[in-house]
């Protein structure tokens, strides 16, 4: 089964939320229907500023793939003029007081299941704002990495339908989140450095690269 993106006829529906990993907030979306993408925007603050900013990528991200979003569903904290705008043509369900969302609830809950393991794999106590940052992206991107049982017969993945990214190729060597590298820095005639000691971070390229953190 193919998908046409250029048609722009695909109506669906965005779940939102915020979430907090060490207390630090992140925008989580959650997308239904053939997309069922999830995407997690680190905030540095929870103005609604900052919210608006991120919803307006995430609305641009859906738009330039042909896809309309219907009816954002999210809790009174995004009850704002302001922050619906980010969504002019869409309609927003805000639930109750004291309720929530349930798709993205559950689409955190999953996110942070993914993390908890990454964490426990490597051998830090304590992690700075930088590393929890990146290991959300890792766990996020990979989630979206792979198709799963709600797209049906469509064999690609969230990322490759809203992204464009191809598939994952597993033959290519990665550094997972948190190893211990030497990184090259560069050659000089002398006997200057050539590496340094850091910590490794979500990958920035599908060839193996990785963001790192330098001691």
């Amino acid at each position: 089964m193919s998908l046409n993106l250029d048609k722009g006829q695909e109506i669906i529906n965005l779940h939102i939320d915020i979430m907090f990993v060490n207390k630090i907030p992140f925008l989580v979306c959650k997308s239904d229907g053939v997309v069922n993408h999830l995407k997690s925007h680190f905030l540095p603050s929870r103005s609604k500023s900052n919210i608006c900013k991120k919803l307006k990528l995430v609305s641009g991200m859906y738009h330039r793939r042909g896809f309309k979003i219907g009816v954002v569903y999210a809790d009174n904290e995004f009850d704002f003029d302001e922050v619906k705008s980010s969504f002019q043509s869409s309609t927003w369900e805000i639930c109750a007081k004291g309720e929530h969302v349930p798709i993205v609830e559950r689409s955190v809950r999953t996110i942070k299941d993914r993390c908890r393991p990454m964490c426990h794999s490597i051998p830090f106590v304590a992690y700075t704002k930088l590393m929890t940052v990146h290991l959300v992206i890792s766990a996020t991107k990979w989630l979206n990495s792979f198709p799963c049982h709600q797209m049906g017969s469509l064999n690609l993945s969230p990322a490759n339908i809203l992204e464009g990214k191809g598939d994952i190729d597993l033959n290519v060597k990665r550094v997972p989140f948190g190893t211990y590298v030497l990184a090259y820095i560069g050659t000089k005639n002398n006997m200057s450095v050539r590496s340094v000691p850091a910590i490794s971070l979500s990958e920035s390229n599908k060839s193996g690269g990785n963001f790192l953190c330098l001691f």
